[in-house]
């Protein structure tokens, strides 16, 4: 879960838009300038119809959008669940073109974080408001939601609390992953004791929570997959950080396997450092290494060659350097967006979920590389990518040139076919099942 600002003007707010801001702030001192595209050309701006959906939105920057009536997300025929946030910040619950509102508790908002791998569960962050009279808020819990009924379940993770394994206050979750249906694994860092992150495995159906490890250091904000910023595969959890005081200046990408315990480097991704929360949260750890990420198989990794020589700063942005591919084990890089100039700046490389693609995230435009051939695809200019979408051919985009009103623009678009699909206006945080 993510802790989010107390501020009123934040609620509803959570970690897409949280980090889509900070993206945002930094892209003017870390944004690659593009270069050659490998043959493809930028397309114009047109607005398509969903291809199944009980209403239609349009994207104009001539008239005054308001909060959009629901637009379906998925394609004509598919029976597939996800989940998001209407404008009026009602957690909404899809299962093919169906859509279901899930009644958080009173005072509260929920914001989707990531299904099991049935879909059958739904992880939720849930925030409160600030009472101005008590001059707090209440604890941030995670919440379990039945897909099948909208049913929900508080679960022991709320911040800050008395931590479940250790004798000091946890002040953040971090979501990392669901092992299967009935586990799933959170990052917790109690502020103000150390550096360490714990990680906690929850098993389910009676949410015992279990201490199984502890990572010195994590740089949370080098992986944009995940709110921890680890990521799990294949029974690893892989992190930017180091694992004795000797690694302290120096983050690496590493493999803590489950089950045995191990904990070994990879590559190296460039300084342990701090900085980049231009929008910050509370209690929430601010560190930073080179940006890199794990394609869904475990297969293959992107990261920076060589890594940042230190942290972001607002008057002193380092020079960016180009991205690799590698296998597991760090063996058989290949440099990746060939024809990118390169800027200040390191841009966060996100794979598509069937790892044919990957993207410079929070690039204007968006750029991704077909990984088949090595062309390169690039979305309309004013938009900023935020994340995948399923199928993987398809991204959301967050549309800037829609000025004339306060609210998020949302599209998905195809980047084979160019087609743009608005979503509903106002709407934020997508998670597919």
């Amino acid at each position: 879960m993510i802790l989010r600002s107390r501020a009123a003007a934040l609620l509803g707010l959570q970690r897409s838009v949280v980090l889509l801001a900070f993206a945002l702030t930094l892209a003017p001192l870390a944004g690659c300038a593009s270069g050659s595209n490998g043959g493809a050309t930028s397309q114009s701006r047109a607005t398509v119809t969903p291809g199944a959906s009980t209403a239609t939105a349009t994207v104009s920057s001539d008239a005054t959008p308001t909060p959009g009536p629901f637009v379906c997300a998925n394609p004509a025929g598919s029976n597939a669940r996800y989940a998001y946030v209407a404008a009026d910040h009602q957690l909404t619950l899809v299962q093919g073109c169906s859509p279901k509102e899930v009644a958080a508790r009173p005072n509260r908002t929920l914001t989707p974080q990531a299904f099991s791998p049935s879909g059958q569960r739904l992880l939720a962050s849930e925030s409160s408001t600030f009472d101005p009279s008590s001059g707090k808020s209440e604890p941030l819990c995670e919440t379990l939601i039945n897909t099948d009924t909208g049913a929900t379940t508080l679960t022991p993770l709320c911040a800050p609390s008395a931590a479940p394994s250790a004798n000091a206050a946890i002040g953040w979750y971090g979501f990392i992953g669901w092992g299967d249906d009935s586990t799933f694994y959170e990052a917790g860092w109690s502020a103000g004791t150390d550096t360490s992150i714990s990680v906690l495995r929850v098993t389910l159906p009676g949410m015992s929570v279990t201490k199984i490890t502890a990572f010195p250091w994590l740089a949370n904000l080098a992986n944009r997959r995940t709110p921890s910023g680890v990521v799990l595969r294949n029974g690893a959890l892989y992190y930017a950080g180091y694992a004795s005081a000797s690694d302290h200046s120096h983050a690496w990408l590493r493999r803590y396997t489950i089950a045995t315990g191990q904990d070994s480097r990879i590559v190296s991704l460039g300084i342990a450092g701090y900085g980049g929360c231009q929008v910050q949260v509370d209690n929430s750890p601010c560190a930073w290494a080179g940006p890199w990420d794990i394609s869904s198989d475990g297969l293959r990794f992107a990261y920076h060659i060589p890594g940042p020589t230190q942290s972001i700063s607002d008057t002193s942005i380092e020079q960016g350097t180009p991205l690799y591919m590698a296998a597991s084990d760090g063996s058989g890089a290949i440099k990746l967006f060939p024809n990118e100039e390169l800027g200040q700046g390191f841009s966060y490389p996100v794979f598509s979920g069937d790892g044919r693609y990957i993207a410079q995230n929070y690039e204007r435009p968006a750029t991704i590389e077909r990984l088949s051939d090595r062309a390169m695809l690039k979305a309309p200019a004013g938009d900023v990518m935020t994340q995948w979408a399923e199928p993987s051919a398809l991204v959301v985009l967050q549309d800037l040139t829609v000025t004339t009103d306060y609210l998020m623009h949302l599209v998905l678009y195809n980047v084979e076919t160019k087609a743009l699909t608005p979503l509903q206006a106002g709407s934020y945080q997508y998670v597919w099942a």
